[in-house]
């Protein structure tokens, strides 16, 4: 293997040598060229340089390089056409794209004069070889167009422009469409004369033969470039012949550390062996003495397992102990099961006595309903006329624009000027807890109003909720000015649900009461050290029956909660009942009076 390694690595340098010669005059003949086509590309500009000084001199008119950047057919020397201006209004960006190089291939196929390079050259402000945005725009601006960013984006996309840029062969390519309006660049040189009227009589065109020549130079130039490209694919060619050889040499390479890797594997083993040969004598040494100190250790083993034996004896009296305590626990525990069952019957009398009453209250909340709907009317009814005696009898008149409360001490038709009060420098929670202790402390201060009304007059659409934005709209007339934030949070004061805040919500956040039912943890844990039911698991094994008369009592309480809070509602819709009574009362007496 390393014979024929040797032999591979002898002919890859070989082979290497021979292809950098060849590489080396490959790139001495592509130098060669080169130069040759920027010493023919220098002439090419001087005669076209020399070309443009004949057109200035047989052309009676020429661009002028202060105006548009293309000459009027008929004006003279100097003249700059005048370019009237294109709308493009109502026209998407396709259309307007379209339309601005129709205008163009249009305006290039009237002044045939102008080759495709001269008009690029004067659309690349910069020279620099290609036409970006910026510059498109201002052409676009001297034929007469006022085109948005989007619009000039638009042409240049269908010009296939990359990069934001258009380069000259792409340039051309659009300019010439579907009408190949702008010829190649030979056929445009070979016309030039005949659009300019210059004689096509070489007598008449003194340096007519000149260019004739640099033609012939450029086609020759043309064709050896195409030399030096096959050339520089011969050299690729070879070049990738180069790699493969490199690669073979790898592979070679990848053999012979792999027969070395083997070998050394080998020998690893080997060691390996040897290493565990040892240690299996080590082991069987280690095998003797150990027999020797299990001899020993067989007589303190008797020793221990006399004194194991004690302790199992002991251990035997502790267990009679605490059978006679458990027997003990599971008496206390039947004593307070009965309890428990006590406990069950009084909340079943308790619940069934509320749900009683509730019923009752219920009905009677019905029929105080009832009767308040329709002396409700009767009020609206007085309430009309009662308009009516104002609107007769008084100069001013309630403003539908002003505040939803009257002043207590204002004569009837005057509304009470609202002061706005400030929230700035408050959390929302301080904001909330302010707004709420303002709307009670006006309720108190005006006593007239019953909390019915009161929601009523929140309550623009009558739907019997009170949603955000009434709610917002209330604290403005109350002088606060409060953020959608600031407003969910007072909603959720009082308990709102689904973003609203119906009348018994209101009623109970507007009078501020406090809940009086107790958590049920401690009267749980009470319960528990009035029956001294010992808290310790591992002394109760059943322990697990009075967790679950506990969870049974624990769930019962919240039935009773659920329906002393159903009754304190109740009594509280029975008090505005009352209060609704003493007001159509008074009501009644200010009608008579």
């Amino acid at each position: 293997a390393k014979a024929e390694l040797e032999k591979h690595r002898a002919e890859v340098a070989s082979i290497t040598t021979k292809y950098q010669e060849e590489k080396s005059e490959l790139e001495n003949k592509l130098t060669e060229s080169l130069t040759k086509c920027e010493v023919k590309a220098d002439q090419i500009n001087t005669m076209t340089m020399e070309l443009e000084v004949l057109r200035s001199s047989s052309s009676k008119s020429s661009i002028s390089s202060g105006g548009s950047i293309f000459e009027g057919k008929g004006s003279t020397i100097g003249q700059v056409e005048s370019v009237e201006s294109i709308s493009l209004e109502g026209l998407t960006v396709v259309e307007a794209s379209n339309k601005i190089w129709e205008h163009m291939r249009d305006f290039a196929s009237d002044h045939g004069r102008l080759r495709a390079l001269d008009l690029f050259r004067r659309f690349d402000k910069d020279s620099s070889g290609e036409v970006d945005a910026a510059e498109f725009k201002l052409a676009l601006a001297s034929l007469g167009f006022t085109a948005s960013k989007k619009v000039v984006k638009a042409v240049m996309k269908l010009a296939n422009a990359s990069g934001g840029a258009l380069d000259y062969s792409k340039f051309v390519t659009a300019l010439s469409g579907t009408n190949n309006v702008v010829m190649n660049e030979s056929s445009t040189i070979s016309s030039l004369s005949h659009n300019n009227k210059v004689d096509s009589d070489p007598t008449s065109c003194p340096q007519n033969e000149n260019i004739e020549q640099a033609l012939e130079d450029l086609e020759q130039t043309r064709e050896e470039v195409a030399e030096v490209a096959s050339l520089s694919q011969q050299l690729k060619a070879q070049s990738a012949e180069l790699e493969q050889a490199k690669a073979e040499l790898e592979n070679h390479r990848a053999e012979v550390a792999s027969l070395s890797q083997q070998s050394d594997s080998q020998s690893q083993e080997l060691e390996q062996a040897k290493a565990e040969l040892e240690r299996c004598r080590s082991k069987l040494e280690e095998v003797l003495s150990s027999e020797a100190l299990s001899r020993a250790s067989s007589s303190n083993a008797l020793g221990d397992i006399m004194k194991l034996q004690s302790a199992l004896e002991e251990s035997a009296k502790n267990h009679e102990i605490q059978d006679a305590e458990f027997k003990q626990t599971k008496a206390e525990l039947e004593q307070v099961k009965a309890e428990l069952e006590k406990h069950r019957a009084e909340v079943a009398s308790i619940t069934t006595k509320y749900q009683e009453e509730k019923s009752e209250l219920e009905n009677k909340l019905t029929e105080s309903l009832t009767k308040c709907e329709v002396k409700a009317d009767q009020i609206n009814t007085m309430t009309m006329e009662l308009e009516v005696l104002r609107s007769s009898s008084s100069k001013s008149s309630i403003s539908s624009g002003g505040s939803i409360f009257e002043g207590k001490g204002s004569t009837i038709g005057q509304v009470e000027s609202v002061e706005s009060i400030s929230l700035e420098g408050l959390t929302v929670v301080e904001a909330s807890n302010k707004i709420w202790e303002h709307m009670r402390d006006f309720a108190s201060d005006h006593g007239r109003l019953r909390a019915l009304d009161l929601f009523r007059r929140f309550d623009k659409d009558s739907s019997g909720e009170v949603d955000a934005a009434e709610f917002k709209l209330a604290l403005a007339s109350l002088g606060f000015t409060a953020s959608k934030k600031v407003v969910k949070a007072v909603m959720k004061l009082a308990n709102a649900s689904g973003g609203a805040l119906d009348y018994s919500k209101f009623v109970t956040a507007l009078s501020g009461t406090n809940n009086v039912v107790m958590n049920e943890s401690s009267t749980i844990s009470s319960l528990s050290h009035n029956n001294k039911v010992d808290s310790d698991p591992t002394s109760c094994p059943q322990n697990e029956n009075i967790e679950q008369a506990l969870e049974d009592l624990e769930q019962t309480r919240e039935e009773v909660a659920e329906v002393a809070s159903l009754s304190q509602q109740l009594k509280a819709q029975s008090a505005e009942l009352e209060q609704a009574k003493a007001e159509l009362e008074n009501h009644r007496a200010e009608v008579a009076s």
